[in-house]
């Protein structure tokens, strides 16, 4: 525990004063023993009689010293046990507002190191690219072939989202399914294999998969469910009415990566 000038300043003025009705109290106890000692010389022995004074006087005066000495005992102990209390006392508050000061700044600490931590995950995930396992492909392949022959259409927002696309091609290839071509839906940047991302356009996020055909909803419903089961956040699937140009296939599954 440590103490801060002004805590110490009490305690020191504290200290001070207990020493001081300490000593007090010692010279109360030397009192007492003079008057115990003092009574009983004139009571018990012949000493000092020649003194008139003390013969006549000195019981008297004895008793009235250990009487003083015992109520100056009294005050003195009264004195030393308050400010020993209040001694305690006040460094009972110092060390459990030390130990609240603590828990707070180890509390912090631990905030502080949480944030760090997800920060670095954050800079992790954002470093890491997206990709489907060997596992995750067994299980789409095992999922989807019994969809064989269902053709799709593949987009990419940008060059990291473009690693999990070619990663669900060869999974829908090897499930059967045949990819046409490399596409870019309305309002979304065409981004190839191998080629930087389209400057000023704005990416979707997730994984979209979209079809205009309702033939394809079993298909496209299998696609989402699986993608979502293996951990996949942003799988998202609909069914669109009106084809955004009028020369594309209606009989495709159109599955595009965002960010």
């Amino acid at each position: 525990m440590t103490l801060d000038i002004s805590s110490l300043t009490i305690i020191s003025s504290a200290s001070d004063a207990l020493s001081n009705w300490e000593l007090a109290g010692y010279i109360t106890v030397a009192a007492v023993t003079i008057g115990v000692i003092g009574e009983a010389i004139h009571d018990f022995t012949d000493w000092f009689k020649k003194f008139s004074w003390w013969k006549n006087n000195g019981g008297k005066a004895s008793v009235l010293l250990l009487i003083v000495a015992l109520a100056g005992e009294l005050l003195t102990q009264i004195k030393v046990n308050v400010i020993s209390g209040e001694i305690i006392s006040f460094l009972n508050k110092e060390t459990a507002s030390a130990i609240a000061r603590a828990e707070e700044a180890n509390k912090a600490t631990e905030e502080e190191r949480i944030k760090r931590l997800d920060l670095e995950k954050s800079v992790f995930l954002l470093k890491e690219p997206r990709t489907i396992t060997t596992t995750q492909r067994k299980k789409l392949i095992n999922a989807l072939k019994e969809f064989k022959g269902t053709a799709f259409e593949l987009s990419a927002s940008d060059n990291e989202s473009i690693t999990l696309a070619l990663d669900i091609e060869i999974a829908l290839t090897e499930s059967g399914w045949i990819v046409k071509n490399w596409s870019s839906p309305v309002g979304l940047p065409l981004v190839f294999p191998g080629k930087s991302f389209s400057i000023g356009q704005v990416p979707t996020e997730g994984v979209d998969i979209h079809i205009y055909n309702s033939k394809l909803s079993l298909a496209k419903n299998s696609l989402v469910n699986i993608l979502k089961s293996t951990g996949f956040q942003g799988v998202q699937g609909n069914l669109y009415k009106e084809l955004p140009i009028q020369d594309q296939n209606r009989d495709v599954v159109f599955i595009h990566v965002g960010t």
